[in-house]
């Protein structure tokens, strides 16, 4: 079984300290793992207090948008957004995810709240885990 939690991108120390609750529940579900994006202040956090590994994997960053103001995407799934991601770039990050969340048993996998709507087609709200 893996989980999901939501945490913001770039984290305050307010907002990793407001993970503290959590603690108690994944330790209660054997959380083996901890995997993050690179340098989330919040994953390395949730590693060292629940003393599991931390796993960095770019898979699990959002939508890249870029230096698009206006938040639209391109037409054509192989056009990035301009200095950002492409549809199909960013697909095949979340297909990359999907797969190991079938594997990864007794992981917690740390996203933001857009990513994991994204993935998932549904609102998380953070302060939760999810199963998977």
């Amino acid at each position: 079984m893996a989980y999901v939690i939501v945490a913001p991108a770039d984290a305050s120390r307010q907002e990793i300290k407001a993970l503290k609750s959590l603690i108690p529940r994944l330790k209660e579900l054997g959380v083996k793992l901890v995997v993050g994006v690179p340098k989330d202040p919040a994953a390395t956090w949730l590693a060292s207090k629940l003393h599991v590994p931390l796993e960095q994997w770019n898979a699990l960053k959002p939508f890249n948008w870029g230096k698009a103001k206006e938040r639209v995407i391109p037409e054509n799934p192989i056009v990035p957004v301009p200095g950002g991601d492409s549809r199909a770039s960013f697909k095949k990050r979340l297909d990359a995810t999907v797969e190991k969340l079938g594997r990864a048993n007794g992981a917690v996998f740390v996203g933001t709240v857009d990513y994991w709507k994204a993935l998932l087609e549904t609102e998380l709200k953070g302060g939760r885990v999810y199963e998977v």
